[in-house]
């Protein structure tokens, strides 16, 4: 009987974890801006959005 809680236990544990790390890979995935690489002077300049310096291009 102690094993099935312990093996339960860790069980919830792992989950746990599992799930912390997909909630901060999304977070960080869905909030990281849409350019945030450094272009290569294709008609990209250094632009201030939201708060935030981003790169633009004019399109």
């Amino acid at each position: 009987m102690r094993n099935l809680i312990a093996a339960r236990g860790v069980r919830r544990a792992l989950a746990l974890v599992l799930l912390s790390i997909t909630t901060v890979l999304t977070i960080g995935v869905t909030s990281s801006p849409a350019h945030a690489w450094n272009p290569a002077n294709d008609g990209w300049y250094k632009c201030y959005v939201d708060g935030k310096w981003m790169w633009c291009k004019d399109l």
